[in-house]
């Protein structure tokens, strides 16, 4: 996952889950230490979250520690694990429906196994919540150097789930467990194989950054039970290869759908946003016209991934509708990534009537980096350089009509509508979108789409790869995983 982002193909919808807290602002300043490889003495902070009154045990907690950025989430059975160095730290544990636990001065001690159980109280008048879902990829942190072929591998690859129970299994195993739980083993094989080389480098990358690697969506999700002869072939016709730039392993991303064009999360040359139609080429979407016309336009524009259902997508509130989202969601996004609502905004915050959203500023490739809430009581301005803040906060309105319920929008690349009456006031909102997930690396209906056309799994790959070296790892340098069988968890976007 963390791999993956929004459709189903992946999740890979990205890599630790939301690392909303000092990211999601484009304030990468920091980040690269913070979560770099871990290296040194390190500590193990375990546990499990419940619901304070009726003792039942909490999933998809958010559990964060700051200042390192360390970010885990809990399991079916709420438990959370995270690695992290000797140090002192703030823990904040959140879930939609709950109030926000903050815990200051945890401290850890090199080696030490810290065994901590939460409970969280129901936010008021929202008692019996079940937290939301989140997918994991949603804010990767930026690229970082990966693991340098020409020095040896560890020879484990670690998974440690929140129970601390560790496994080990071959890494073509464990990559034969990932790919057709993060795309269907009925696509065309040269599909597969290019997302078996992603989850492989995603895999081998990301245990030397991290130190290990869980079999949820908040790294990549492993069904065993979901291989297929298919899906084996998929692997062991691509066995041991990676992804490598400057000879060092792609943490390889990856999303269900990007809408007609990658994105792009860094300067590093292999995430280079590109147009998905084959051309190699790519389209300044950065301003409201050009994404308009991308977004909109009729027909469509070409693209690989045209086929996905969430290709292209419209979502629209009734006005008092859209404010009930925003007052809640923009508060919890507030909290959770400070600093990237101005001016401040927080749960209880009058909002007043709402006058208009305003697309501030996109990234190149059409996704909302900032945007603009206007009320009668004021206007904030979100900033989410990865699109992060504008799916959080910009919720479709839940079929429960539950505003605690609201899931994520579909991606950040977005147009928005206003209806207003005769007299100008709003009415309601429209928002036109393409994809799903954060679009980043290889997009996994896009691969299909290719397959389909006779493209080979290399090609897929260093289209969607801009500059990067299929290198076989040599057994030498081959890893093994460790995990933990059947605790996995299904994705909520997978294609």
């Amino acid at each position: 996952r963390c791999g993956r982002c929004g459709g189903g193909v992946n999740r890979r919808e990205c890599v630790r889950l939301l690392a909303l807290a000092g990211l999601a602002l484009g304030s990468a300043a920091g980040w690269p230490s913070a979560v770099g490889r871990l290296q040194g003495p390190t500590a193990h902070l375990t546990g499990q979250v419940r619901d304070r009154r009726s003792g039942i045990p909490l999933p998809w907690v958010i559990v964060r520690a700051s200042p390192w950025g360390g970010l885990a989430t809990t399991d079916r059975a709420g438990r959370y694990s995270l690695a992290l160095p000797p140090g002192t730290y703030t823990l904040t544990v959140m879930a939609a429906g709950y109030q926000r636990l903050t815990l200051p001065a945890v401290e850890l001690a090199e080696g030490q196994v810290l065994s901590l159980d939460l409970a969280l109280d129901p936010a008021p008048q929202r008692t019996g919540q079940v937290p939301e879902q989140l997918p994991p990829d949603l804010i990767p942190p930026p690229p970082l150097p990966g693991p340098t072929i020409a020095a040896a591998l560890p020879p484990t690859i670690r998974v440690r789930l929140p129970d601390g129970r560790l496994q080990e299994l071959p890494l073509e195993e464990y990559v034969k467990g990932v790919v057709p739980s993060e795309m269907p083993a009925t696509w065309p094989l040269e599909a597969m194989k290019a997302q078996a080389v992603a989850a492989r480098s995603y895999a081998v990358a990301y245990v030397q950054r991290y130190g290990e690697i869980c079999t949820t969506e908040s790294c990549q999700v492993y069904d065993p039970d979901k291989r297929t002869a298919q899906s084996d072939r998929a692997v062991d016709e691509t066995r041991g290869i990676v992804l490598t730039f400057n000879d060092q392993v792609v943490l390889a991303y990856y999303s269900s759908t990007c809408g007609g064009h990658t994105d792009m999360w860094s300067s590093a040359p292999w995430t280079r946003w590109v147009r998905d139609d084959g051309t190699g080429e790519n389209t300044d979407l950065s301003s409201e016209a050009a994404a308009r016309t991308f977004y909109t336009g009729q027909p469509p524009s070409f693209s690989f991934c045209q086929p996905s259902p969430r290709y292209r997508w419209t979502v629209r509130w009734e006005r008092a509708q859209l404010e009930a989202v925003i007052a809640y969601w923009l508060a919890d996004y507030a909290a959770t990534a400070p600093g990237a609502v101005s001016p401040a905004f927080a749960a209880g915050t009058p909002l007043g009537e709402l006058r208009e959203v305003r697309i501030v500023r996109r990234q190149p490739s059409g996704t909302v980096a900032e945007f603009e809430i206007a009320t009668t009581q004021g206007t904030w301005r979100v900033a989410s350089p990865s699109g992060t803040g504008l799916r959080w906060v910009l919720r479709p309105w839940p079929a429960s009509g539950n505003v605690a319920d609201a899931l994520l929008l579909n991606s950040a690349k977005v147009v928005v509508d206003l209806q207003r009456d005769q007299s100008g006031r709003l009415v309601a909102v429209q928002a036109l979108g393409g994809g799903w997930g954060h679009g980043a690396g290889l997009c996994q209906w896009g691969a299909k789409g290719m397959a389909e056309q006779g493209w080979a799994f290399d090609r897929i790959l260093r289209y969607y790869y801009q500059g990067i070296t299929l290198t076989p790892l040599s057994p030498a340098r081959y890893p093994r995983v460790l995990f933990v069988p059947r605790l996995y968890q299904r994705g909520v976007d997978r294609p």
